[in-house]
């Protein structure tokens, strides 16, 4: 009886290598083939979107009017440096001028917090004419949805986010009866604009808070 003939074991071991080397290989192409692809992919919307662009630093000075989302207006008291875990940063000092609270924000992270210049006011007239407008947003949603909505407009620090709100709860308010929380949103959306728009006009609020409530009238 003549049995198989077996494959000595070095000769073997050298094909599961060599078959070991193969699969590695054409692992490696693939992971190879598959960086290049995503090289090209990059590449390819570069060309048809360009770079996203970077986010520019924003540059306040001693005396200069910023707002700070939700708070309002504030004035930058100071550009303070400190040791913060071994490394020097740069702090905007700003004091909120309805309460004078003083805050700290980051120099190189302002602009990611939300804090901005004042509205210029070649743009004033833009906020008018969205007070104008008929249209009523959220205005058949429950009134805790709809607080909801116009919370995270707030939140924003944009002037023209707050007149929306502005808008919308002051014509719901004209229907119906307005909820507690609503009736200080809409105070807040109210002193907020009133407050900016003087600021940026060098005009006393009074006159501000009477040309706001013509729009309604």
């Amino acid at each position: 009886m003549h049995g198989s003939k077996l494959q000595p074991a070095s000769e073997s071991q050298e094909t599961s290598d060599t078959q070991v080397s193969a699969v590695s290989t054409s692992d490696e192409i693939q992971k190879n083939g598959l960086k290049i692809a995503m090289s090209v992919v990059r590449k390819v919307e570069n060309i048809i979107t360009g770079p996203l662009p970077e986010k520019p630093a924003l540059e306040f000075k001693a005396g200069d009017k910023a707002v700070y989302p939700v708070q309002g207006v504030a004035e930058v008291m100071e550009i303070k440096d400190m040791d913060i875990n071994g490394e020097r940063q740069s702090f905007y000092v700003l004091q909120i001028l309805d309460t004078n609270r003083k805050i700290m924000v980051p120099v190189n992270k302002a602009g990611d917090i939300g804090v901005r210049p004042i509205i210029p006011e070649g743009q004033i007239e833009d906020l008018f004419e969205i007070m104008r407008e008929n249209t009523v947003d959220n205005g058949n949603k429950t009134w805790n949805r709809r607080y909801m909505g116009f919370m995270a407009k707030m939140k924003t620090g944009s002037i023209f986010d707050a007149v929306e709100v502005f808008r919308d709860l002051y014509r719901i308010g004209i229907g119906k009866d307005l909820a507690f929380a609503e009736k200080q949103m809409l105070e807040k959306a109210r002193e907020f604009i009133i407050k900016e728009i003087a600021v940026a006009r060098g005009q006393d609020e009074c006159e501000v808070r009477r040309e706001l409530e013509a729009v309604f009238n």
